[in-house]
Order: C-alpha cells, then structure tokens, then sequence
C-alpha cells in the first residue's frame, strides 16, 4: 500500500468521522426534544390524575347526595300513611273506650 493509498484512506475515514458527528448532533438534539416532549407529557399526565381523582371525588358526593334525597322522598311518601295509620289507631281506641265505659256503665248502674 502506497502513501496515495493511506491518504486516500484518511480523507475517506475523516468524512465518514465527520458524517458521524453530524448523525450524533442530530441525534442528541432528537433525544432532548424527545425528553421535553415526555416532560411534557408527564406534567399533562399528572394534572389529568388531579383532575380524574376530582370527578372521582365529586362523583361520590353526588352518589351520597341522591341517596340521602331517596331517604327523604321515601320518607316523605310514608307520612301520608303514617297519618291514616294514627288516625285509625285514635279511631280504634277512641271505639274500644266507648266500648268500655258503656260496660261500665251498665255495670256500675
């Protein structure tokens, strides 16, 4: 191997080193756009967590909200019967007690 040869060769080898260098600049500007866009990411991620875990939240509230309003209106459509439920137990008693004191009456007298 001649020095033409050599010097062919290192010309070739320094445009292949200087093309890898060019690659590598390439890729380390690729590889930090890549961890901005994750960073990114992440920060969105952790604000749709927060968010997520609010309508969670919420959600339970509105959960225990509409049970307690079903107690209310269960309760609420018993008092009608509850009323009647008196009202024949004062009619019942009130029956009973007529009873009575007619017996006693026609007891005592």
């Amino acid at each position: 191997m001649d020095n033409q040869e050599i010097i062919n060769r290192i010309i070739s080898n320094e445009h292949i080193i200087s093309a890898i260098e060019q690659n590598t600049d390439r890729n380390i500007s690729s590889i930090k756009e890549i961890f901005g866009r994750l960073n990114v990411l992440e920060q969105k991620q952790t604000l749709t967590d927060e968010r997520f875990s609010n309508i969670l939240e919420a959600m339970q509230e509105i959960k225990n909200t509409v049970k307690e309003i079903k107690q209310e209106v269960a309760d609420i459509t018993l008092k009608p019967a509850k009323k009647w439920d008196n009202i024949s137990w004062v009619v019942i008693a009130g029956i009973v007690g007529a009873i009575l004191t007619y017996i006693t009456t026609k007891i005592l007298y």
